[in-house]
């Protein structure tokens, strides 16, 4: 199977236009208007299959639209043969008149499968647009983030594994990953390798190869990540014997055509206690998101693609006109890349993590993709989508290309586009620096030497600014102290005029002896109260002097008590913290295996002591057991009828 084969059998679900007009050609889909409404008894949701939004990056708007652009020949004759084939005579010629140029049916369902093809790899990644695989150490070398900003699939898929490295909980999480080839599935794993994770591939080789082991969470510790990576085609064919532990909680497929019917599926969900979710990424406004919307429909084996009537060629028709009808939303890049991620799964992916560990009712992920299939135009007519194509893809130029005949004259066109598109940025990068560029240079360096002259003009103001407010402060200093002294010469001014008053008043009341008698009455009492006053205070002052003397002598005797008082207290203190300190708990464990040590070397002693008793004695009495053997056999050596000789029956002394 060559390439271009496998790209044909790249379709995602989707229905045909119905037949309206029985005379128009067999080429094109038999209706002027399609509508979601004509399918919605075919498409059946998915059970436990959730398909998340993501977006495409630039540069897979531009390839699309490049790809487009190199078949939209293809597309308009399909829309001029639709509208030419009207009249009766057009029905009885020759099929041997269409057998030249785009007429062909061959060519025309080859590069229609073609062009659906290519347009499903650019929606997973451009990488998978190159023929050959990618060398492991160019993969291993290149840099994460260049990887994932070519492809929206990629850069979702990022963000998840390092949602759930950060907030997977204690027991772990096991993630099973479907690629659709192992071109796609070794770009999985260069965007994994070095992130804090235990990964295994199913499928293929690792990149780089190392003894790590599956990690086993201790307990209180924080949860890991632990992803399978596997291709669809593996995993339907030759089921793999995953650690009878591992427990999947996630199935991400980068396949939009994943068969969750496939019994090897349905083993994985029947070992997990719970339900066991399918994500798959769907990048807004593409092929994969508007095979959402127009469900593919069901064929027979046994019909050729190279049929007119096979539904699967007019679906791709119908959803490749809906892909240019849609043309202003894919290009849009203002409306949905500023935020994304952070609107439709909040802060650090905290919508998908609740969800993926059960904390959120599913129906909020499903729902993520309902305000983008609202946003799509999915009603049209044939001539609105000529209208478009002559407006949107020009036909091409001699130096672009005179159509597509095949699937290597499709990447001589595809690349020599994109050589075109270098070369006028290149172009522009030139003017840019020819015009703007040294214009603006030329504009800020005169912006910058207005700064350093506006800047040398700031410190010579700064330092007579400096000097005048040092100025201003002696003044207000000076200011301060003359109010200051004005109001006290003002105070003693009012005291004065008061005395002043006081003594005319005095002085022009008419002076009597009964006055006189009475105010030296007055004094005298007077003279005789501060006499009392005195002298109380001066008994008082004694009395003080009194108090004063005890106090010294009580405080230097406190003073004495507390030194004393200070030192009990640290002494308390030691003691307490000996107490209540570890020596304390082992003291009496210390007493006792000194006292067993003490009576074992007793022991000991008392031991060694029967020891010599026991054997001084058995000497002693083997001594004297031998003497009395002696004895015993000279008495015996006489007559035997009446021994002379006996033993005496006494006690022997020792």
């Amino acid at each position: 199977m060559n390439l271009k084969d496998m790209l044909s059998s790249h379709m995602a679900q989707a229905s045909l236009y119905n037949a309206q007009e029985p005379e128009m050609s067999s080429f094109l889909p038999q209706q002027d208007e399609v509508g979601p409404e004509l399918l919605a008894d075919e498409a059946t949701p998915l059970q436990d299959v959730y398909y998340l939004p993501t977006l495409l990056t630039a540069i897979q708007r531009e390839l699309i639209d490049a790809t487009l652009h190199i078949f939209s020949q293809d597309l308009k004759t399909q829309i001029r043969a639709k509208n030419t084939r009207n009249s009766i005579e057009s029905l009885l010629d020759q099929p041997e008149k269409e057998s030249n140029g785009f007429g062909s049916h061959s060519l025309m369902f080859n590069n229609i499968s073609l062009l659906f093809g290519q347009l499903t790899l650019i929606d997973s990644h451009p990488s998978l647009l190159v023929d050959h695989f990618i060398p492991k150490k160019l993969l291993l070398s290149e840099i994460n983030s260049r990887l994932v900003s070519l492809s929206g699939k990629f850069q979702l898929f990022n963000r998840i594994v390092d949602s759930l490295i950060d907030g997977t909980d204690t027991g772990g999480f096991h993630l099973l990953v479907i690629a659709q080839s192992i071109k796609e599935l070794e770009l999985i794993e260069s965007i994994i390798i070095g992130k804090q994770l235990y990964y295994e591939n199913l499928s293929c080789s690792k990149l780089y190869t190392d003894t790590q082991e599956p990690p086993q969470p201790s307990k209180g510790s924080k949860g890991s990540l632990s992803v399978y990576l596997i291709t669809s085609s593996q995993l339907y064919n030759h089921y793999m014997k995953f650690p009878s532990a591992v427990e999947f909680n996630l199935i991400f497929s980068f396949d939009m055509k994943l068969d969750v019917t496939n019994p090897s599926i349905q083993l994985l969900k029947s070992r997990s206690t719970s339900q066991l979710p399918i994500a798959i990424p769907v990048p807004l406004y593409s092929v994969s998101h508007l095979s959402l919307q127009i469900p593919e429909p069901k064929t027979e084996l046994t019909l050729s693609n190279n049929d007119a009537t096979n539904p699967v060629f007019k679906w791709k028709l119908q959803v490749l006109d809906t892909l240019v009808m849609n043309r202003e939303s894919l290009l849009d890049t203002q409306r949905l890349d500023k935020d994304f991620f952070l609107k439709v799964y909040g802060r650090k992916m905290e919508r998908f993590q609740k969800w993926a560990q059960r904390g959120v009712v599913e129906t909020q992920i499903a729902k993520l993709m309902e305000p983008f299939d609202d946003s799509l135009t999915l009603r049209f007519s044939t001539e609105q989508v000529a209208k478009k194509l002559e407006l949107e893809y020009p036909s091409l130029k001699k130096e672009e290309g005179e159509g597509v005949s095949d699937y290597s004259s499709f990447r001589m066109q595809l690349v020599s586009s994109i050589s075109l598109k270098i070369d006028k940025m290149t172009l522009r990068l030139k003017d840019l620096w020819e015009d703007k560029l040294i214009h603006e240079r030329t504009k800020e360096s005169k912006r910058q030497l207005q700064y350093d002259a506006d800047e040398d003009s700031i410190s010579q103001n700064y330092l007579k600014l400096r000097k005048l407010n040092d100025q201003a402060i002696a003044s207000e200093k000076k200011r301060s102290k003359a109010e200051s002294d004005h109001s006290k010469n003002q105070e003693r001014k009012d005291e004065v005029e008061y005395k002043l008053k006081t003594l005319q008043e005095i002085a022009s009341k008419p002076t009597t002896p009964d006055n006189l008698r009475d105010q030296e009455t007055i004094i005298t009492k007077l003279k005789e109260e501060l006499d009392n006053v005195s002298a109380e205070f001066t008994k008082l002052d004694e009395d003080n002097e009194l108090v004063r003397q005890k106090y010294q002598a009580s405080s230097a005797t406190a003073v004495q008590l507390s030194s004393v008082l200070a030192k009990l207290s640290s002494q308390h203190a030691e003691i307490e913290a000996k107490l209540n300190g570890p020596g304390m708990t082992s003291l009496p464990s210390l007493i006792k295996k000194d006292t067993l040590l003490s009576m074992e070397v007793e022991l000991n002693r008392v031991k060694k002591n029967t020891q010599f008793l026991d054997a001084f004695y058995k000497e002693k009495l083997e001594k004297l057991t031998k003497e009395r053997q002696k004895i015993l056999e000279a008495s015996s050596s006489g007559s035997n009828s009446r021994p002379t000789n006996r033993i005496s029956r006494g006690s022997t002394p020792l």
